[in-house]
């Protein structure tokens, strides 16, 4: 059921896009992940993308980059592709957490790393030795495919960025700035309990 839902979200993503012509809601995107970096940040830090095949499209990460370039205190360190996925897909082999880990290893003065690559389940060992590296993150699943919940619990994951699932038609109401597309397009979760109700 859950391959089913993740299948028809990536589905529907690509006709309602294709469908209205509008680069909009990944500029949308872009936006929101600046705001809950800046969010989190308080205007201050340094910044890791970890990309997965498409994702970000160019005009997330465009979008991105633009207001990164007015925020003077937070910095784009890099944007690393990654070869897979750390969430299970379908017929996917996920990475594991020892990647994931060395991943992390390689950028120690990361304060803030962006993944649209899933987050690994971890051991209780594994989230203390995460946590003592001091990045924290945001996760962006397009597919909707959520990760552990101690990822919330633990605080190490500050916001999960979720497709809408009820979304507003377009027909009744057409955004016109970033956050309305954001706010149309997207669910922001940032606790346990609304993780919970997501699914």
């Amino acid at each position: 059921m859950l391959l089913l839902l993740v299948g028809l979200l990536g589905f529907m993503r690509k006709v309602e896009h294709a469908s209205h012509g509008s680069l909009a809601p990944q500029e949308g995107l872009g936006w929101g992940l600046f705001e809950q970096s800046n969010r989190f940040l308080d205007g201050y830090g340094t910044i890791q993308i970890l990309a997965c095949d498409e994702d970000p499209s160019v005009e997330t990460l465009s979008t991105f980059k633009t207001l990164l370039r007015d925020a003077k205190g937070m910095t784009l360190l890099d944007v690393v592709t990654l070869e897979g996925r750390y969430d299970e897909t379908q017929g996917d082999e996920p990475l594991d957490a020892g990647h994931f880990i060395l991943c992390l290893e390689a950028i120690p003065d990361a304060d803030l790393v962006i993944t649209f690559g899933g987050l690994p389940r971890l051991t209780k060992d594994e989230i203390v030795y995460v946590e003592s590296l001091g990045a924290h993150f945001v996760s962006v699943s397009l597919d909707g495919i959520l990760p552990d919940e101690r990822w919330l619990s633990s605080g190490l994951l500050k916001a999960l960025i979720l497709p809408k699932l009820q979304k507003v038609p377009l027909s009744t109401f057409l955004p016109s700035t970033p956050t309305e597309w954001f706010e149309r397009e997207y669910d922001l979760i940032t606790t346990v309990q609304e993780l919970r109700a997501w699914e």
